[in-house]
């Protein structure tokens, strides 16, 4: 079923329920995590992804800025990929390609990547990641050699800093001896060189970087000897150590030096491959032709566990012939991974994701490279869609400052996942990122670094504008501090600088430690002159209640609230069900910041509920359930019986239609938006948030319950009443206090009541440029009350939301008529037409109780739900068994709208 947008990446359709802390209590009984200290607790568990977002099994809803493990590159839940990867099972989904055996999608794939590629590559091997295909190619180098007679060419040169995975071979050429330690003697014949890192001037000693790089190699191959060399491997760009790319003339002239003594280049591209860069392959963008070139991630985008090592057509020629290659791998040119492979290209191509990397990059790059206005931030490096936000203790040393509590609370405040090294941000988000879930990145991470700098930098005489020229910088770690090989001989003595050293990077897939509340403030760098004297500083800032809590969890609710939850779905209301039915859902109406539409968190209902009979509804209580005489004074508030009828493209149709009257009145894109009022599973909410999504803002959410509020009052418990709405009105404070807030949807109560609290009535008036009302009607008097004398700053709309029957036009309870031309704008109303099957005629409101709500979204969640175009039983009140047929079917009405038609 297809899902409603949201924004630019589709909400993740929800999954079977599961129970979320069991999940996590069986992961760290029984899994071994890659690269997870053992004194980490914590578990996310992932159940869904859509696009660029994903969703735990706590229902949190989160914006993925790592792409995975820098691999997502189409985004998550491609039904392409789900069914090439079907069709491709269900004619064969896998023999061996060992031997003379092959496949006809491993066939197509090879020749697709050889389009692909840069020449000379010609020929393909396949593995199942990049690992293996970093193992394959190191093997292979040293056959190519061994079969034109040079069997002592068995070194392999590679770099400091540089990450080929943790294989027997790649953590032998992984250039950080974190992953050396304690796992015995290396493979042996490796040498590490010094990349060049043009940022960190200190490693080289004053020296121009490519030249001191290139000296280091020359030497390198003499003290070890040419003809004892196979291959030197490489990341074109150095990707876990921080989206480091070389300067320009690097690549090409060190393979100038390889070529003048017979030495192949392999180059590393599992992350930089397929459009990361912009660029099919980094090796086009730095003007390299290299001899082999490992890949994996983005060739299937994490949709099937596939490498491939592509070979140039010499190096190929060698090590086929005579035996053949012996090496392989039982899933070598899997043939439903090869399928997924192909479509994922296809993707790629069809969809210009390559040039997306580079325009929604380039923005992203662009909002981030702000940051280095902070004292915190030495750096912003970004290539494509890799960037690196390099942070310092000291911007005049350039001495790194942690980066390890920067992403959980990237991630818990805003529910953005980023990663890190020790002291870089990283992102590689999905190619498919939409622009504004691009500033919604950027938000985050600058909300988040700009409160790491106030802390960090308290106290600080010197600002970073003011300070005198920075020495350079000390290096990300010392060169001479990784060990040599075990075996041959120790490094050639070469200039070394001397920086303070810092750990080792750990790889993309490696996690931050433990999340913490705030970073760390670091210590004072020994090296920094004592500060003079300054003035008591003041406090440092504090963060704002909302911020205090994880976002996108249900926060704390007061006993108040909870009672009136207990009260809500009451069993005598006949709604019980529908509390049951959202907690099996994941749903929690508790929730005070969402930041997705509910309704995309339904879609399952409409199967459960396609075929049901009023047989099986009776047993439960439902079907002679009476109506209670003011359930339809709330609109669309949760928890009452009505009469559903379900339209599938409901949603769709009035998200849009807002956005359109949105746009014709002026109203400004890219603006935040605070929805104020029920954000349950039906229309107010998910339409708010949608329309917030859609027009590229950011929504924040503050839920309330209206008919507990008039509960209270019912039972003269007026002080529950007005604490409750205290508690709802300090978080509108508190959004509003620190957020840039440019529309605000709520309901004209609370229109009303914020414009009788002076702070709230200021705040809207200054901050906010658009007011919005739903739900209900307001008066003409009260209208031009706000918009002249409260809120003479902000523009006032309304979008009425009445429930219309019998013919389109419903009396509301203490109100008139609306007649469809005096609202303001003009409403698409979905109504609800009952019509006795004796007499033909409307039957009017409140008689045999058949009254339906007019624009409910697909997430109702009661039992009697009316699908169009499916014959239904059901038993209004009053009505015997069997005695009602509903024959739902769609009719014009004005405004070329619809209105669905019940015959009973």
């Amino acid at each position: 079923m297809k899902q409603p947008p949201y924004g630019d990446s589709p909400a993740p359709p929800t999954a079977q329920r599961t129970d979320p802390d069991a999940l996590a209590a069986t992961d760290r009984a029984r899994l071994i995590h890659p690269h997870l200290p053992g004194g980490v607790t914590e578990r996310v568990v992932m159940v869904e992804g859509s696009g660029c977002r994903l969703r735990d099994a706590h229902g949190r809803e989160y914006l993925d800025a790592t792409g995975g493990l820098m691999l997502a590159h189409v985004g998550h839940g491609r039904r392409e990929l789900v069914e090439a990867a079907a069709g491709q099972m269900a004619r064969l989904e896998y023999y061996t390609s060992f031997h003379e055996f092959t496949n006809e999608p491993s066939i197509r794939l090879a020749e697709r990547l050889v389009d692909l590629a840069p020449a000379p590559m010609e020929r393909v091997y396949f593995t199942s990641g990049g690992a293996e295909a970093v193992d394959a190619a190191l093997r292979m180098a040293r056959l190519y050699h061994h079969r034109r007679g040079e069997p002592d060419r068995t070194w392999v040169l590679a770099r400091h800093f540089g990450y080929h995975g943790v294989t027997y071979g790649g953590a032998a050429v992984t250039g950080m001896p974190m992953f050396h330690r304690g796992f015995g003697p290396m493979m042996p014949g490796v040498r590490h060189l010094t990349p060049p890192m043009p940022s960190h001037p200190g490693m080289y000693g004053g020296e121009d970087p490519t030249e001191y790089c290139l000296r280091e190699l020359r030497e390198t191959i003499e003290d070890i000897g040419a003809d004892r060399i196979a291959a030197m491997i490489g990341e074109p760009i150095l990707g876990v150590a921080g989206v480091v790319e070389p300067p320009r003339d690097y690549w090409p002239r060190v393979r100038e030096l390889l070529d003048a003594h017979g030495i192949l280049l392999v180059l590393d591209e599992v992350i930089t491959g397929f459009g990361r860069t912009g660029h099919w392959f980094a090796a086009e963008r730095l003007g390299v032709a290299p001899d082999l070139i490992v890949t994996a991630k983005g060739l299937t985008s994490g949709y099937f566990p596939m490498g491939a090592l592509l070979a140039a057509g010499h190096v190929a020629d060698v090590v086929t012939r005579e035996e053949g290659f012996l090496g392989g791998y039982t899933y070598s040119g899997h043939a439903t991974g090869c399928a997924v492979a192909l479509e994922n290209l296809r993707i790629l191509e069809r969809e210009g994701l390559l040039a997306a990397a580079t325009e929604i990059g380039g923005h992203l790059g662009t909002r981030l490279r702000a940051l280095e206005e902070l004292p915190v931030v030495a750096e912003v490096r970004q290539i494509g869609l890799m960037l690196g936000i390099e942070l310092t203790a000291d911007p005049a040393t350039g001495e790194p400052a942690p980066a390890d509590r920067v992403p959980p609370l990237v991630r818990e405040r805003h529910g953005v996942i980023v990663r890190n090294n020790p002291n870089t941000v990283l992102l590689s988000p999905p190619l498919v990122m939409s622009r504004w879930e691009a500033d919604r990145v950027a938000d985050a991470v600058t909300d988040v670094l700009t409160e790491y700098a106030d802390r960090r930098t308290h106290g600080r005489t010197t600002p970073r504008t003011t300070a005198a020229a920075p020495a350079p910088r000390a290096a990300p770690a010392s060169p001479a501090s990784a060990p040599a090989s075990a075996s041959g001989p120790a490094p050639a003595p070469t200039p070394a600088p001397a920086p303070a050293p810092t750990p080792a990077p750990t790889p993309a897939s490696a996690p931050a430690s433990a999340p913490a509340s705030a970073p760390a403030p670091a210590p004072a760098s020994p090296a920094s002159p004592p500060a003079p004297a300054a003035p008591p500083a003041a406090p440092a800032p504090t963060a704002h209640p909302l911020l205090d809590e994880p976002w996108n969890r249900p926060p704390s609710m007061p006993d108040l609230l909870a009672a009136a939850m207990e009260w809500h779905f009451s069993p005598e209301t006949g709604s019980r069900f529908w509390l049951e039915r959202a907690r099996t859902l994941d749903f929690d109406p508790r929730r005070d910041v969402r930041t997705e539409a509910d309704l995309a968190l339904f879609p399952n209902v409409v199967d459960e509920l396609r075929d049901v009979r009023v047989e099986d509804l009776v047993p439960r209580g439902y079907g002679d359930v009476p109506v209670p005489p003011d359930v339809y004074e709330s609109g669309g508030t949760t928890g009452a019986p009505k009469r559903v009828a379900w339209l599938p493209d409901l949603h769709e149709r009035l998200t849009a239609w807002h956005c359109e009257a949105l746009d014709a009145r002026g109203v400004p894109r890219g603006v935040n938006w605070l929805t104020i009022g029920p954000s349950g599973p039906h229309v107010f909410g998910p339409i708010s948030r949608t329309m917030a999504h859609r027009r590229g803002g950011i929504p924040f959410t503050v839920d309330l319950d209206p008919r507990w509020v008039k509960k209270c009052v019912a039972e003269g418990r007026a002080e529950d009443a007005k604490r409750y709405a205290e508690h709802v009105l300090d978080q509108v404070r508190a959004i509003l206090r620190s957020q840039d807030v440019g529309v605000v949807f709520t309901t004209p109560p609370l229109l009303e009541a914020m414009a009788g609290d002076d702070e709230l009535a200021g705040l809207l008036d200054r901050k906010v440029s658009t007011l919005i009302w739903g739900g209900a009607s307001m008066s003409v008097d009260t209208r031009t009350l706000l918009r002249e004398e409260v809120f003479p700053g902000a523009r006032l709309i309304g979008f009425y939301g009445s429930t219309m029957v019998g013919g389109g036009m419903y009396e509301r309870a203490g109100s008139g008529p609306h007649e469809p031309s005096t609202f303001d704008p003009p409403y698409p109303f979905i109504s609800l037409r009952v019509v006795d099957p004796a007499t033909g005629a409307t039957v009017p409101y409140g008689e045999r109780g058949q009254v339906v709500m007019s624009h409910v979204s697909r997430s109702m969640l009661l039992p009697n739900n009316l699908e169009r175009d499916t014959a239904l039983r059901v038993r209004p009140a009053g009505v015997g068994a069997g005695d009602a047929v509903a024959d739902i079917r769609p009719v014009p009405t004005f405004g070329g709208t619809t209105v669905i038609e019940g015959v009973y």
